[in-house]
């Protein structure tokens, strides 16, 4: 087994026991995954799980953990982020992840102290600009303002824009373009909580931080609308679904009992959640022909705003559903087409039909699909691709006759059922077996 120290602490941070009730190690979650982060088979995955679970290996693992990480780990500032951010696991180690960096380039000045100078230099570091366009990239910055607001420097977002999306236009080919592609795609899922995120998705525009906090009690299913919890922007957007995408939900949320308050989609929560969404996703648009990868980004967001506004839905109304401001829609998604614009200008036929419609012709195909894969999901704490294992049933043992009590009620005449007894006890004197015994005397 050839594994390096740092290929060794990226097994620990993502494979994880499972335990049963007891507290028993009964296997580990998350070795795929580190099979395909590493490029290891899973057999030497397993194998440095072994050799990390001996406790001097697990003493030794830790000893290689770098000084820096452990001194920048004790900063009251680090465990403040760590406090504000621990409902949003993939956030919280983007933040941690770059605020670390930032703290390095800064020679180890607490997130608490930076000023406008500090953040300067952050934005203007080459390691953290787009070689192409020379801004800094957009998840460096939208964690760097984490930490503003963190630490109450608010003034500063005025100076310091947010990072570079890159070329305006740049993601118009990456949607789901027809009919057809839609539906190959959803025949191509092979989890139901995929499915039925992807459909949420895709009819709203969420982002998938908010998408996996969905719990029962924030649908309503009077108005059909599911309140969504958008961390980006810390409130909560309203967004509106067809009657038949509502009930779809709710027949999974009540098939896997959900309780009231419990996130519906407990696969992709934690640090790991996005990745184990988006691998469904991009599985799904391989087997599907897809040209891109399938993410919740691409896949949901953008098939969201580049079909529904060539089927009638207004700029307002995908503002609305997004939580993304007009320009940004206008810049970097494909939200009109010029087939509208010639329909509402110049009053030419428009042959699209309705986002409503579009929606109903898609209900079929994802009951069926789920009908299909509904299975493929084991409830036990949460939801499992792993079938429980099946209990034993063991045979039930017959307890013995007590014959020595049988003669003790006999020789009483006052016993009740004196009888019985009195048969019973002269077939045994006879010779025969309790198991004959019980089957003359009509005994279970």
């Amino acid at each position: 087994m050839r594994l390096t120290e740092e290929q060794l602490r990226t097994i620990q941070r993502i494979v994880k026991p499972v335990k049963n009730q007891a507290g028993n190690i009964v296997g580990y979650k998350g070795i795929s995954e580190a099979a395909r982060q590493l490029k290891k088979s899973r057999p030497t995955i397993y194998e440095a799980v072994k050799y990390l679970q001996t406790l001097e290996h697990i003493e030794k693992a830790k000893r290689i953990i770098p000084k820096y990480v452990e001194e920048w780990e004790q900063s009251e500032t680090v465990q403040r982020m760590k406090n504000e951010w621990k409902k949003a696991p993939v956030q919280q180690e983007r933040n941690l992840l770059y605020g670390r960096l930032a703290w390095k380039l800064l020679g180890k000045k607490d997130p608490a102290d930076w000023d406008e100078e500090d953040y300067r230099k952050l934005w203007l570091n080459p390691d953290f600009q787009n070689p192409t366009t020379g801004e800094i990239r957009a998840d460096i910055s939208v964690a760097l303002r984490n930490w503003m607001d963190l630490t109450k420097k608010f003034e500063f977002k005025s100076i310091f824009a947010a990072g570079d999306k890159g070329p305006k236009g740049a993601k118009r080919t990456h949607y789901l373009k027809t009919y057809d592609e839609m539906v190959a795609v959803i025949n191509n899922i092979q989890f139901p909580d995929t499915l039925v995120g992807f459909r949420q998705g895709t009819e709203s525009g969420a982002r998938a931080s908010s998408l996996f906090r969905t719990k029962p009690g924030d649908i309503d299913q009077t108005q059909a609308i599911i309140n969504m919890y958008e961390p980006k922007v810390k409130k909560f957007e309203p967004r509106t679904f067809n009657d038949c995408t509502i009930n779809f939900i709710r027949k999974y949320i009540q098939e896997f009992n959900f309780d009231k308050n419990q996130p519906i989609y407990p696969r992709f929560q934690g640090t790991n959640g996005l990745t184990n969404f988006n691998n469904d996703l991009k599985q799904a648009g391989e087997k599907a022909k897809i040209d891109f990868d399938l993410t919740s980004h691409v896949g949901m967001k953008h098939t969201f705003v580049s079909q529904s506004s060539p089927r009638g839905l207004s700029m307002e109304t995908i503002v609305a559903q997004t939580g993304t401001d007009p320009g940004t829609i206008r810049d970097y998604y494909l939200a009109i087409d010029q087939g509208k614009i010639r329909h509402e200008i110049r009053g030419e036929p428009y042959k699209e039909p309705t986002y409503h419609e579009f929606i109903n012709s898609l209900d079929p195909i994802y009951r069926a699909r789920y009908e299909q894969i509904r299975g493929n999901l084991h409830r036990a704490d949460g939801l499992s691709t792993k079938p429980p294992k099946p209990k034993e049933e063991k045979p039930r043992k017959r307890r013995a006759i007590a014959w020595n009590a049988i003669e003790s009620m006999v020789k009483n005449p006052k016993s009740p059922n004196i009888d019985i007894w009195k048969r019973a006890l002269a077939l045994h004197r006879q010779g025969l077996s309790d198991g004959e015994i019980r089957q003359r005397m009509g005994w279970k």
